[in-house]
C-alpha cells in the first residue's frame, strides 16, 4: 500500500544537463503528459532514499552511485540530486512509467511542458539548478531554497 503524499525526487544530471521524464498521458494520473523529475511515492516501510532508488530503477533503469540529500520542503517531500557517471548514463533507458526520457540544458527547462508548480519552481530557481548541474560536489546549504 502506498502513502498518498510522501514522495522522494531527484535532480539527476549528466554533462550539465537535467534528466526529465515525460509522464504518461493518462487523465487519471497527476500531471499527465508533462515533464517531471525522477522519483515518486513512498511505499509503506520505505525510507525516502529507498523510495528514490526504487523509482530510479523502475523509471530509468539505473541508480546513480552518488545521490546527495538536499532536504525536504515539507514533512512529506524529500529532494535529492545526483550526477551520473558516463557508465551510468549509458544504462539509462525508459522503464515501466512515462513516454520518454530526455536530458535538457537548464535554460531549456523554461520551454518544456511541466505542471504549473514545477514551472514556477524552475522559473524561480534556474540559477541554483545550473549550479547543481555543474557542481557534482555542490554545497547543499547553498541550494536550500530549491526546497520551496
Amino acid at each position: 500500500m502506498q502513502k498518498d503524499t510522501a514522495t522522494a525526487t531527484a535532480l539527476i544530471f549528466h554533462d550539465g544537463k537535467l534528466l526529465m521524464l515525460l509522464r504518461d498521458d493518462i487523465p487519471t494520473i497527476p500531471s499527465p503528459d508533462t515533464w517531471s523529475l525522477i522519483g515518486g511515492t513512498m511505499e509503506d516501510g520505505e525510507t525516502p532514499l529507498e523510495t528514490l532508488k526504487r523509482e530510479n530503477q523502475e523509471e530509468i533503469g539505473v541508480v546513480p552511485s552518488n545521490i546527495t540529500y538536499i532536504g525536504k520542503p515539507d514533512r512529506e517531500r524529500y529532494r535529492y540530486f545526483a550526477h551520473m557517471t558516463d557508465e551510468e548514463r549509458l544504462k539509462v533507458k525508459l522503464g515501466n512509467e512515462g513516454q520518454k526520457l530526455e536530458f535538457f540544458e537548464i535554460d531549456e527547462l523554461k520551454n518544456i511542458k511541466t505542471n504549473p508548480r514545477m514551472k514556477k519552481w524552475i522559473d524561480n530557481h534556474s540559477d541554483k539548478i545550473k549550479y547543481l548541474a555543474n557542481t557534482p560536489d555542490a554545497d547543499v546549504s547553498s541550494v536550500k531554497d530549491l526546497l520551496d
